[in-house]
């Protein structure tokens, strides 16, 4: 999942090479977006159907062709294209192992229903991000 903001300071780089002004670096960034949002909404749920482990696997696929494509085409298209599976993989990946922690959390203390620390972290780091 680091994979998603790893590449970040490579976009000045391609800035400079490629002569992209800051809308065209911003919208190429943000296709991660784009992908991250449809395997969010439109593949979240395989993992409740096809099982944890079967949906991990491939979303480290997807992010690996997204690397390929990032490395070996470098122009705008492909850094699009790279970034928009770039989300998918993140997508899959965070939805599916999100699920699998609550999972192994709840089959590892199965008296808790309603652990309180997740909640207090996501609280706060929400009022951090708005701070």
């Amino acid at each position: 999942m680091a994979f998603g903001t790893v590449p970040t300071p490579l976009w000045p780089l391609y800035q400079a090479r490629d002569h992209f002004g800051a809308t065209t670096v911003t919208m190429a960034y943000a296709s991660m977006v784009v992908g991250a949002a449809d395997a969010f909404l439109g593949l979240g749920h395989l993992s409740d159907r096809l099982g944890r482990r079967r949906v991990i696997v491939p979303a480290l696929l997807v992010g690996i062709v997204a690397s390929v494509v990032l490395i070996v085409w470098q122009d705008l298209p492909g850094l699009i294209a790279g970034r928009i599976l770039n989300g998918v993989g993140l997508g899959l990946m965070a939805s599916t192992a999100t699920t699998y922690l609550h999972d192994l959390h709840h089959e590892a203390r199965p008296e808790r229903t309603g652990p309180v620390l997740p909640g207090i972290v996501a609280t706060a780091a929400d009022l951090g991000g708005l701070a």
